[in-house]
């Protein structure tokens, strides 16, 4: 009779021809439930700009009645982000990702532990962290506008280099930059009428950088030893 009603086979129809054997003992255990407040915990240690949300915000434990007195008033459930998902954020930005549920310390060893949900989502927000790096040499371009063409013009640099750069803007961003992923450069950017004049300097600007990031330096004014078109022939 328990079997017949199972909804598994109720909803599909079935019909209990026999069982095997024809009696059992059972153990009943009277369960009893409690709403707990989720609490997000952060394996790795990140920044965040204000507290992270929850969804769903509670927890519907069951345990068993004689256990329930093991959870004491106002306590609440951990669900905790992986470091993986962590490192995969970017800050500064509210981004969703997923935490687990995990049962409080005060139940370990109670069974059956039934939770309303196993993970939630949890929105967030990473601190940006502003940190500042030296270059000591950044190496100068330069370019010409489209209606030039380069091949007829010689343009020679005194200063190859712009020393001392500094620069700063989101650690992680900044990171790229030390391990040689992105790297840096300076440009002065030769209108028609530089090269016309001949022009003798002009200031450099340092374009390309990684999101977020400024750099400057002492001077930025890059020295030409000349500027002069080629013969034609």
């Amino acid at each position: 009779e328990v079997l017949s009603n199972l909804p598994e086979l109720r909803d599909i129809g079935s019909t209990v021809a026999e069982v095997e054997p024809r009696r059992v003992n059972v153990r009943v255990i009277r369960l009893v439930s409690r709403e707990l407040t989720v609490r997000v915990e952060l394996g790795a240690a990140v920044e965040l700009e204000s507290e992270p949300v929850c969804t769903p915000a509670t927890i519907t434990i069951r345990v068993p009645e004689g256990m329930a007195g093991r959870i004491p008033e106002g306590a609440t459930i951990g669900a905790t982000i992986a470091d993986a998902d962590l490192r995969q954020l970017r800050a500064d930005v509210s981004q969703s990702v997923a935490a687990m549920v995990r049962v409080p310390e005060q139940l370990a060893g109670v069974d059956p532990v039934v939770l309303s949900a196993e993970q939630v989502s949890v929105t967030l927000r990473l601190k940006r962290t502003v940190d500042s790096i030296k270059v000591p040499t950044v190496p100068v371009w330069f370019s010409m506008p489209p209606s030039e063409d380069s091949g007829k013009w010689i343009v020679e640099l005194q200063d190859k280099f712009i020393t001392d750069v500094t620069l700063s803007g989101p650690s992680d961003q900044l990171q790229r930059i030390r391990s040689g992923e992105w790297p840096v450069k300076a440009m002065i950017e030769l209108s028609s009428d530089d090269l016309a004049r001949g022009v003798q300097s002009k200031s450099a600007i340092f374009p390309g950088l990684p999101p977020g990031v400024s750099a400057a330096a002492n001077s930025q004014i890059v020295r030409l030893l000349r500027v002069v078109k080629r013969d034609a022939k």
